[in-house]
């Protein structure tokens, strides 16, 4: 993959994508051509993937229910209801990052206040 949380939700990034795809294929067409989205369904440039791949992090950044959110991005990538239109359906799509930060030190908190390990433990359990 390539551009870890790029520019994808910006029309005038795609051809820098489209490039990256069209390398990779001339290479090795056998391979996946993604690159881990933070745009989620904003993302315009999914025509360019073989593999969707969203970074989502439900319950750190944002209040959202996992399993809600992420069906939500699977539904829209399988409906083309992205940014990028018809271009996602039939495409895999997976979660490639997820999770919370803890600070290891911060074991012995009572409180789950977020960066605890407590907290950190009910968002990924």
């Amino acid at each position: 993959g390539w551009f870890n949380e790029g520019p994808s939700d910006k029309a005038e990034a795609c051809p820098g994508y489209a490039a990256c795809t069209s390398l990779v294929r001339s290479r090795d067409p056998t391979r996946f051509t993604t690159w881990a989205s933070n745009k989620d369904l904003d993302d315009k440039c999914l025509e360019h993937a073989s593999l969707i791949s969203f970074n989502n992090y439900p319950k750190w950044y944002n209040g959202a229910d996992p399993t809600e959110q992420w069906n939500k991005f699977a539904n829209g990538v399988r409906a083309g209801t992205s940014s990028s239109g018809n271009h996602t359906p039939g495409k895999p799509f997976v979660i490639s990052e997820t999770g919370a930060g803890g600070i290891y030190e911060w074991n012995d908190n009572a409180t789950d206040d977020k960066w605890t390990l407590k907290f950190q433990t009910e968002i990924i359990s």
